[in-house]
């Protein structure tokens, strides 16, 4: 069930506009007992928890003795431990953080190596064509099989422009401008290729 401030603390918005801390002994309300379900009689003291300047909670300190009065420097221990809290949930924060950026920058650079690793190996593929092809019509006197490898290292140099274009894609996507574009092309044209390639 939701309770909200204004049923245990009516004027809890004053308390944190002051940064103040309250005694709680004769001002508790009903809704605060219902609250923490206490039925024995508690001296106690309320202090705001600011996390980066921002209101987060209230921590509490009792006493079982209902007469306990609370002194100054007893108040200023308090404070101080309401501030090692908020410290430490400030410093989990930044831990959280930290590690999520860690594993997103050790996820980017497994991803990154895979990349590379796999375009250097494609790469080799029509590059071996293009050169196997030249090769061999620089041997040949043959003017139908100077044509036929002349289209093949065509082919090949287009397969490797391609793939550069891919590798500079990954640019690109890190900075958040890969754009995606649908156009027509031919399937069987594809197929050709690659099966002229192998």
């Amino acid at each position: 069930e939701y309770i909200s401030y204004h049923d245990i603390l009516p004027d809890w918005q004053q308390l944190i506009r002051d940064r103040d801390m309250m005694k709680m002994t004769d001002e508790l309300t009903k809704g605060f007992h219902d609250f923490v379900k206490d039925e024995e009689e508690k001296a106690m003291v309320l202090l705001p928890l600011f996390l980066h300047g921002e209101f987060w909670g209230f921590v509490g300190f009792d006493d079982l003795n209902p007469e306990r009065a609370f002194t100054n420097d007893e108040k200023e221990i308090m404070q101080s431990g309401v501030m090692v809290i908020a410290s430490s949930i400030s410093r989990n924060e930044t831990f959280g953080k930290l590690n999520a950026a860690r594993r997103n920058a050790e996820e980017s650079a497994k991803a990154k190596t895979e990349f590379l690793s796999r375009m250097s190996h494609e790469i080799r593929t029509p590059m071996n064509a293009i050169i196997g092809m030249t090769t061999i019509a620089k041997r040949s006197d043959d003017e139908s099989k100077i044509r036929y490898c002349l289209d093949k290292a065509d082919a090949s140099s287009r397969q490797l422009l391609a793939l550069i274009n891919d590798i500079l894609d990954m640019s690109k996507i890190e900075a958040n401008k890969l754009e995606i574009s649908n156009a027509p092309f031919e399937f069987e044209k594809m197929i050709q290729y690659v099966i002229n390639m192998m």
